[in-house]
């Protein structure tokens, strides 16, 4: 069993996650970032307000589409339209989106693992997380904080 020591844990590497793990990394946190697939595909995309790429830095190229206005569809397929053009959004193709995360997290000093958690425990103001990596391996990562994202 592989062992592995750090401050923080975050496990789950969607946009939460790798958004965490990145900011913890920027403020020299030592952090873990677990996430059980790199390459899941989310079955939908992704809408973010656009000035959230901004706030958190969030290259703009991942934007496919930008949208100004969303229509409503009842159930008796009556219809109405909804302008958000004071607060747009950017459409994202998750997949990309979720590894782009990941990246810049990497790049702040975060590490990343593709693992499968199987049980977290508690003891003594620290947390273990044990995981089985994709190779097979198992995985022990201790830790003072955990988030679960």
């Amino acid at each position: 069993m592989k062992r592995i020591n750090t401050g923080i844990i975050v496990l789950g590497g969607g946009p939460s996650g790798a958004n965490a793990a990145r900011y913890l990394a920027k403020g020299n946190k030592d952090v873990v970032l677990i996430e059980k697939d790199f390459a899941f595909k989310k079955p939908c995309g992704g809408g973010l307000f656009l000035h959230a790429f901004d706030e958190f830095d969030i290259p703009k190229s991942l934007i496919k589409k930008e949208v100004n206005s969303i229509e409503i569809v009842s159930p008796d397929i009556q219809k109405s339209t909804v302008d958000i053009t004071d607060f747009p959004l950017g459409i994202v193709h998750r997949q990309e989106f979720d590894a782009a995360l990941r990246a810049l997290a990497q790049d702040a000093g975060a590490t990343l693992i593709e693992a499968k958690m199987y049980n977290i425990e508690s003891a003594n103001s620290a947390v273990t997380v044990k995981a089985h990596q994709t190779d097979g391996t198992d995985l022990e990562v201790h830790a003072q904080y955990l988030v679960a994202a």
